[in-house]
């Protein structure tokens, strides 16, 4: 194996906030993988919209259940976080685009959307 791409989440700032299981999980995932013996290039990314995927589609199902019922659509605690949105196509490009690193290069990037939100924005 010559090189290892692997999509993780974005991490907020060290100390700004507790930080969930699964982004925990994930974030280790990274780093075991950049301390093994192949070059690996993690990929931060915000929620991926786009068909296809899992965050943009439960999005969706949730926004088309509610349309048929109530008005208001009850939000977890994490609706009010900060949120970098990257469209699926980018993040796309971006794992292609990690094919023709140098094969010294082992670290991550941060691959968030230029736009900073919340869940909650219209």
């Amino acid at each position: 194996m010559r090189r290892i791409v692997y999509l993780g989440g974005l991490q907020p700032a060290a100390g700004t906030r507790r930080v969930s299981q699964h982004l925990s999980s994930r974030r280790e995932v990274g780093d075991i993988l950049l301390a093994g013996p192949v070059p690996t290039a993690v990929l931060r990314a915000g929620i991926v919209v786009g068909t296809g995927s899992a965050s943009f589609e439960m999005i969706r199902h949730l926004t088309e259940t509610a349309m048929g019922g109530p008005l208001l659509l009850p939000l977890p605690d994490r609706a009010w976080n900060r949120i970098q949105p990257i469209a699926v196509d980018d993040v796309l490009y971006d794992i292609v685009g990690c094919l023709d690193l140098p094969a010294e290069v082992d670290r991550a990037f941060d691959v968030g959307g230029p736009d900073v939100h919340t869940y909650r924005a219209p």
